[in-house]
């Protein structure tokens, strides 16, 4: 009954003390918000962020009016430049937190209160408003994130769990690489030395060879940010990339079955009468005057043929980069580069050895390996797209 009554009063002071150092913590921060006076919209914001901050425990707050003060404004400018805020992150209003995080926009509040509350300690940061009043985007270690206004900073990044165990140049490099190694792309690489080697030498062939892969990463390049475009201005990143998710899985599935199998249940590749007749064409004489050419159309033709053989990863990965917002095309460009290294690769050994069908039959051997390689990776970026 004694250690009770101790326990009657001891409870009640813990919890002051920790609400009395979570306010403490909270006080420690040092916010300086630049804003344009003459904007009511500013102002009224600016009104508002003091007041949830102040209710918070955060009061060492300081405003700068940029419109009346060019040092301030000339301070602006220097914040920016040594967060490397993107252009398109600024906004009439820029937050300044402790010197390592940084907001612009018209920023949810709520969002901002609750992220210095929690403290996470991150060293860099750097958020601004969204395309929409729905979306704000947060962007760390040079990668953006596009997230629900709804959803707490943290919440937001450690939902990428994946990505950041990963990283995202490892899964844009892994994602590439894997997506070039799928046996369509590869069989067609051989079928078009083989085709292109009656009439040219092999220096020849290694020429053609180059342009024929060229020709492919600008084609699937083109068609990779087209598809991004849309995505993103659909304004359903969120939806999109959950039904890619279970598109992904589906996928996988079905490739995990086909790798297992002798042959695939559903075969996706090339069909043959529509690549035989623009073959021919190079065993004609104008092949000689037009090679290049020929290469560059033959390459940007089986571009678009063989897309459904790679549609599976393209997907996935235009989903996983779709919600990263205005980042992506960087990423993307290097997953396309990263596609063509495995048809570079075989262009190289061709050179080398001098014999299409021992390479052929080497990668009809390993077929089933690279089919189950494939759907491993399918099935990890369905299961992050569902699991966002």
């Amino acid at each position: 009954m004694k250690f009770l009554g101790y326990f009657s009063w001891l409870f009640p002071l813990l919890l002051l003390t920790t609400a009395n150092l979570s306010v403490l913590a909270s006080g420690n921060h040092s916010v300086v918000i630049y804003f344009n006076g003459g904007c009511p919209i500013c102002s009224k914001y600016v009104e508002t962020l003091e007041y949830a901050l102040n209710s918070a425990g955060i009061g060492n707050v300081v405003k700068y009016d940029y419109s009346a003060d060019d040092n301030a404004l000339s301070d602006r400018s220097d914040l920016r430049e040594k967060f490397d805020v993107p252009a398109e992150f600024f906004g009439p209003v820029t937050i300044a937190v402790d010197g390592k995080y940084v907001f612009e926009g018209y920023f949810p509040t709520d969002a901002i209160v609750d992220f210095l509350s929690s403290d996470p300690g991150y060293d860099k940061l750097v958020a601004a408003t969204g395309p929409s009043p729905d979306k704000y985007l947060v962007r760390r270690d040079d990668f953006t994130f596009e997230c629900n206004s709804s959803q707490k900073i943290v919440n937001c990044l450690s939902s990428d769990t994946f990505v950041g165990m990963l990283g995202p140049w490892a899964l844009v490099l892994v994602s590439g690489l894997v997506n070039g190694l799928n046996p369509c792309a590869l069989l067609v690489l051989v079928y078009f030395v083989g085709v292109v080697s009656t009439r040219q030498s092999r220096r020849g062939i290694l020429k053609l060879g180059v342009f024929y892969i060229l020709s492919i990463f600008i084609v699937q390049l083109g068609v990779g940010l087209g598809l991004l475009r849309l995505v993103l201005l659909s304004g359903y990143v969120e939806v999109i990339s959950r039904v890619f998710g279970i598109f992904l899985i589906s996928l996988a599935i079905l490739g995990f079955k086909n790798a297992l199998r002798r042959e695939a249940t559903f075969p996706v590749r090339i069909p043959k009468r529509l690549i035989s007749p623009i073959a021919k064409s190079f065993s004609r004489s104008w092949i000689e005057t037009s090679a290049v050419g020929a290469a560059l159309l033959f390459g940007g033709l089986v571009a678009v043929l063989e897309f459904p053989c790679a549609s599976g990863v393209y997907a996935g990965i235009i989903a996983v980069l779709s919600l990263r917002g205005i980042a992506s095309v960087m990423y993307f460009v290097v997953y396309n580069l990263m596609s063509i290294m495995p048809l570079t690769i075989l262009l190289a050994l061709y050179y080398s050895v001098g014999s299409a069908p021992s390479l052929r039959e080497s990668i009809e051997r390993r077929k089933h390996l690279l089919r189950a390689v494939s759907a491993l990776l399918l099935l990890g970026l369905g299961v992050l797209l569902l699991l966002r």
